[in-house]
């Protein structure tokens, strides 16, 4: 029970000391985090990205996996696989595959997903829409 009691008066201390000084370590703590966080998103270079692979027109077979390629753009990126089948009803974007935050390497080895329905898509890379490529279970 002594024991207890001397440790919950260490605690009590500890936490006083911390509220007595937060206006110092606080501000220094925040601008740690902020510059961490600001560093990553720094974009690669100034320009926008500009997307290499797929140039459009392509055909895409679901399960298999191929070489996405771009330059420039944020750090981390998403990808967005976007289904364009839903605009002729309004809907302006559907997504059928999201990745979040992934190292802007210019490139990242994608995997349509197995269950992917035959139909055009696109690709969001960044900050840009690529040109409709095809995806489909059968090659005609």
């Amino acid at each position: 029970m002594k024991f207890i009691r001397i440790f919950l008066l260490i605690l009590i201390i500890i936490g006083t000391g911390l509220l007595l000084t937060q206006k110092i370590w606080v501000p220094k703590f925040v601008n740690i985090i902020l510059k961490n966080n600001t560093q990553q998103e720094q974009p690669i270079n100034d320009g926008t990205t500009k997307i290499a692979f797929p140039e459009g027109g392509e055909t895409f077979i679901p399960g298999q996996t191929y070489t996405l390629k771009w330059s420039y753009g944020p750090n981390p990126l998403d990808i967005f696989l976007i289904d364009t089948s839903l605009r002729k009803y309004g809907a302006s974007v559907s997504l059928s595959d999201r990745v979040y935050r992934i190292t802007n390497t210019g490139s990242y080895e994608y995997t349509f997903p197995k269950n992917l329905k035959d139909g055009i898509y696109q690709f969001r890379i960044g900050n840009v829409i690529s040109n409709n490529f095809k995806v489909t279970s059968t090659l005609k």
